[in-house]
This record gives structure tokens, sequence and C-alpha cells, in this order.
């Protein structure tokens, strides 16, 4: 019996030695690893300008109508040298331009030709996606391909200036592997959680805030680190405080931030809040109310709350409703709000509609 058992071991370790080999020799089971090519292209624009100079063109024979020769020009280079020294070559050459003068009598009705106008022609190594092309003459910039041949002299010179605008593009790859692994999910925490274990345990560091019939736990330290009115209100080692003008709901939300540097929910009362923390000098909370303010923005709004950053003298909230106003300004103006606008908060605005030309 003993025997038996014996070879029925040895029969289940052979067979899971062999399941384990047929499961290391199968590399899609193990083989977790993901092959990623990453790049990124950056567009930009490169823009060369060319200059060629002539003298004395009018020496050059710019044969006939019917035989016309051509001034060619040299070769002209640029390179681009944040774009691995990419060269850029034009090479501009001189077309007559001839006028017709039709002259009529008895006896023939014949036409002359006369060179009125050059026209500039380049050829370029690579396309441009623009190109502006000037003339100088004497001093006096000419925009245009044509340059006419009345401004000049017999003895003027001539400068061409093309300007030619590329497209760049910059790209790098990387090659990589990436593994499977585990997701380590844990967090570490801030100072501000372990400061507020700290004083959970510290009878001495917490105050009771009574509002309405409710009583509001806070921190001291944290309290007077955040608001310059808590700070002198707890200078004398009180360990409660009145609140009666704003609700409980408010005040425990002004908490919240001082403790977490957030609030979770703000109700809809940004507003409430912001006007909390200016009373209590709640520096920090102000600009965070403010981006909740800016951030539930709308048409509907948009008058009040400028005048409500006017009044509590709000620069930066200000601004950003006075230019979502003129922005918007067909549709606010529409608004009930816009028609009580104080001349002094309106005038600004009208100046600044007639400046961007939305009205005349």
């Amino acid at each position: 019996m003993k025997k038996i058992i014996s070879w029925i071991f040895c029969w289940f370790i052979l067979h899971l030695a062999a399941t384990a080999t047929e499961i290391s020799d199968d590399k899609s089971t193990i083989d977790t690893s993901v092959p990623v090519l990453k790049a990124t292209t950056r567009i930009g624009v490169f823009n060369a300008t060319f200059s060629w100079k002539i003298e004395n063109i009018h020496l050059f024979d710019f044969g006939t109508r019917n035989d016309i020769r051509y001034l060619s020009g040299p070769t002209l280079t640029a390179i681009d040298q944040t774009n691995n020294k990419k060269v850029y070559t034009i090479i501009c050459k001189i077309n007559p331009d001839w006028t017709s003068e039709r002259q009529y009598n008895r006896y023939n009705n014949n036409k002359n030709y006369r060179l009125t106008k050059y026209k500039v022609v380049c050829d370029f190594s690579i396309p441009p996606i623009k190109i502006e092309y000037k003339y100088v003459v004497n001093g006096t910039t000419y925009d245009g391909q044509m340059i006419e041949k009345s401004y000049l002299n017999l003895i003027d010179t001539v400068e061409i200036i093309v300007k030619a605008f590329y497209y760049t593009t910059n790209e790098s790859k990387q090659s990589t592997i990436l593994f499977s692994s585990p997701i380590f999910d844990r967090k570490p925490n801030t100072l501000g959680e372990d400061l507020l274990k700290l004083f959970k345990k510290d009878s001495d560091s917490q105050f009771v805030i009574d509002c309405a019939g409710e009583e509001i736990l806070a921190y001291k330290p944290i309290m007077q680190a955040r608001s310059s009115t808590f700070n002198k209100l707890l200078s004398n080692g009180t360990d409660r405080l009145r609140i009666e003008d704003f609700s409980p709901k408010i005040v425990k939300k002004v908490v919240e931030f001082c403790n977490n540097d957030t609030i979770e929910d703000y109700e809809n009362e940004e507003t409430n809040i912001f006007v909390m923390a200016f009373t209590y000098g709640i520096q920090s909370l102000l600009t965070y109310a403010s981006k909740e303010m800016v951030k539930n923005a709308n048409i509907e709004n948009a008058v009040t709350r400028f005048k409500f950053a006017h009044f509590y003298h709000e620069e930066p909230l200000k601004k950003w409703f006075f230019e979502y106003i003129i922005q918007n300004f067909v549709e606010v103006s529409k608004t009930t709000a816009f028609k009580t606008l104080d001349p002094e908060l309106y005038k600004p605005i009208l100046e600044e509609l007639l400046k961007q030309k939305k009205i005349i």
C-alpha cells in the first residue's frame, strides 16, 4: 500500500513539474511587456530674408517683345540653425514687362511695345508657405513683385528683398517597454493632515465658535495662521467666540477651508464665503472663493458679480468680470442687472466697447 501511495505521489510531482514547464514555455502568459513608441512633433515657422542689389540695371539688355532676355541673380542661401542647420536657397531673376502702345494713322495700325516694369521671379529650393516681395530705391521701400522703371534714374541702385516663411517640424521619438505592475495607492499624509491629528489630541489648541445656537469646533493655531482677525480675537487665550453675522453653514465651510485648503461643496454659497473671508481677513480663501465665482460665471450673474467685486475692491475678480462682460456684451446687455449699472461702472465698459469698435 505504501508503495502505491509513493508511486501516486511521484506521479503527482512529475505532472505538476510538466505543467509548470508548459506554463513557463508559454511566453504569452508571463511576458506582459508592451512595446511603446512615444513621439512628439513640434511645428514652428522659420522666416528668411533674402536681399539682392542691382546697380546700373538700365545697362542690361532685356531684348525685345519677341526676343526677351532675363537678368538672373546669384543663389541666395539661408540656414536654420535651430533645425539641424537646414538650408534654404532661392535664385531670383528679373523679367521685363512690356507695355503695348497702339498707334493709329491712316496708313497703318501698328503696336509699339515699351519696357515699363520689371517683374521679380524667384525659384525656391523648398516651397515657402508665404512670400513677401519688396524693393528699395533711393531709401524708399515699395511693396510687390513689379518694379516700376519710372522710379529708377540712370545711376540708381535697386535692392530686391524677398521674405520667405517656412514650416518647420522637430520630432523626438522614444522607444520604451512598459511592464505591468500592481498599483501602489498609499498616499502620504500632508502636513495639514498631521497637524490636524495633533490638534485633535490637544484640548488647549481647540476653541468653540457659537453661531445661531450651534457650537462649531475649530483650532486656534490654524485659525490664527489663516486669519488676521481670528489671530487678534484669540490672542487673549479665550476658548469661545461668538459669530452672529454669518450662518452656521457659512462658518463651517470657512473652517473647513482653513483646515483642509479646500471646500468639498460650495452649495452655491461662494459669495457669502467670500464675504466672511473678507470680514475676517482670510486672504487665501478670498482667492479660492474668487475662482469659484469665476467658475460659475454666466450671462445672468456677470453684472451682479462685477458690482460685487467692485464693492469689495477685489481688482483681479473685477477685471475678470469686466472682460467677460465685454466679450459677451450683446447677451449681457439684455439682462435686468445690466440696466442697474451705475455710471461709474458703465462708463469704462462703454469706453472699452468703443475702443474695440464693438459699438459705433
